[in-house]
């Protein structure tokens, strides 16, 4: 019986493929050797080459360099060859003692396990997980194992592929781990999924800074947690709770110096009464830096409570030794005590005394905001420090505020008009004269009412008559 002959595509596709159009040059041994135990080790060579020899996946064959059977007849090999070259080239690679990676993400792990304390496991396993989200032929190669893992597999396949004790794997993700008390990174526990579905990062956002910028380690999480800009008022602007600042101010300098654990303080308040510029002032005034945990995206779009929390965790375990505070305005998304908040029943118990254990160990002083305080349940509000109402100020100090801030743009009779509005927050009287002053007009305070009449109504408060 005559053989029939082969049907071969040129070789040149197999000796010229770039795999740099996929990995860097510097990770491609490394990932490469990752995705050779998942394929050899674990078993993934059933699914990458099914028993009629089909490749589930070309770009892996190319990238592990048994592309040229891709382009063959089936009937010219054995399944068994592309799979022996696998393990010829997982052998060589096991021997190998040192693998380069990224220099970016190298220094910023480096960066990370140093405020962090992570241990040799952690930092490989913080390593494997960014490259894993971020390269999809390492992504797809996993998906070879299953798209219905559970948490007990999934801490098993990191310790075969990164040779790391099943120990150390299991210490890493525990409940009292680095990883789980910041949520860099975290396994999901609550359903069976693909392995990286089940390894969620704190955001793709941070995995992609990580890899990407040579920056301060602030920079890679400001999606979640972003610096605030230094507030316009000053202290004597508060004048109408001195009682409260006179205690709020040095107690919190003595807790940044002394380096407390669990200060927690928490303003709240008539949207409009400050609450946030105080913040920023108190930022001001103690000269740190003043971060806040986001409530939306890029997109403007909101960030649910449970990823807000997630970012509070890690901005605790990232920025610690930088002298700091922490502003989480609109606190209602977590401390919501009705039926339908994120602490609702039947889980409600449970995340009160996570709550609990924040307020009583979080690393950083942290201002939580809240415009309706019986959205917290009484019990969450004796873990707070100092509680501090905002109250509207008085008609005489509504004026001494927009006199200061309005930049001698209005006259006396329209800052006594404003001043008849509650509504009217300082940070908006500074940021319309800010307007004002950058275009040309004969009538600055026209154009002032005018514009500050607009924002009002877009925030759906009630106008102000610009002509009365």
């Amino acid at each position: 019986m005559t053989r029939r002959r082969s049907r071969r595509k040129p070789k040149l596709t197999t000796i010229y493929f770039d795999k740099s159009q996929l990995v860097e040059k510097e990770l491609q041994d490394k990932i490469t050797l990752w995705m050779l135990r998942v394929i050899i080790n674990l078993g993934g060579h059933k699914e990458f080459i099914d028993n009629k020899k089909n490749f589930r996946n070309d770009k892996i064959a190319y990238f592990l360099d048994t592309g040229e059977y891709v382009d063959m007849d089936e009937d010219d090999y054995n399944r068994q060859d592309p799979i022996n070259i696998l393990k010829s080239n997982l052998k060589k690679l096991e021997k190998r003692k040192r693998f380069t990676s990224s220099k970016i993400l190298t220094k910023n792990i480096k960066q990370t396990s140093k405020l962090m304390n992570l241990n040799t496991y952690e930092e490989q396993i913080l390593e494997f997980s960014i490259l894993l989200h971020q390269y999809d032929i390492l992504d797809d190669t996993m998906g070879f194992l299953g798209s219905s893992l559970n948490s007990s597999q999934v801490k098993k396949i990191i310790s075969d592929i990164l040779q790391i004790p099943r120990k150390g794997v299991d210490n890493a993700f525990s409940s009292r781990s680095k990883f789980s008390k910041s949520s860099i990174i975290t396994i999901d526990k609550s359903d069976i999924n693909s392995f990286r579905r089940k390894l969620e990062p704190i955001s793709d956002e941070f995995f992609d800074n990580m890899l990407n910028l040579d920056e301060d380690i602030s920079e890679m999480i400001k999606d979640s947690v972003r610096s605030c800009e230094k507030g316009d008022l000053n202290l004597k602007d508060y004048t109408h709770i001195k009682k409260d600042i006179d205690i709020l101010v040095p107690y919190l300098k003595s807790a940044i110096d002394e380096n407390k654990l669990g200060v927690n303080i928490l303003l709240y308040g008539l949207p409009g009464t400050g609450k946030t510029e105080l913040a920023k002032t108190i930022a001001k005034t103690l000269k740190v830096n003043l971060f806040e945990v986001s409530y939306a995206n890029e997109d403007d779009e909101a960030i649910d409570g449970k990823k807000r929390l997630k970012a509070y965790k890690t901005a605790q375990a990232l920025l610690v030794n930088q002298k700091t505070i922490l502003m989480y305005d609109e606190a209602e998304d977590i401390f919501e005590s009705s039926s339908g908040g994120f602490f609702a029943p039947p889980s409600r118990q449970r995340d009160k005394a996570w709550i609990n254990r924040v307020l009583e160990t979080n690393t950083i002083p942290t201002i939580w905001i809240t415009n309706n305080i019986r959205s917290i349940d009484n019990a969450l509000v004796r873990r707070f420090n100092i509680c501090i109402e905002l109250p509207i100020p008085t008609k005489s100090k509504r004026e001494e505020i927009i006199r200061n801030y309005s930049d001698n743009i209005l006259d006396k009779k329209t800052i006594q008009k404003l001043s008849l509005n509650n509504d009217i927050a300082p940070a908006l009287i500074n940021s319309t004269a800010k307007v004002v002053n950058a275009i040309e007009t004969d009538d600055k305070t026209q154009a002032f009412t005018h514009i500050l009449n607009n924002t009002l109504k877009a925030q759906g408060y009630k106008g102000i008559k610009e002509n009365s």
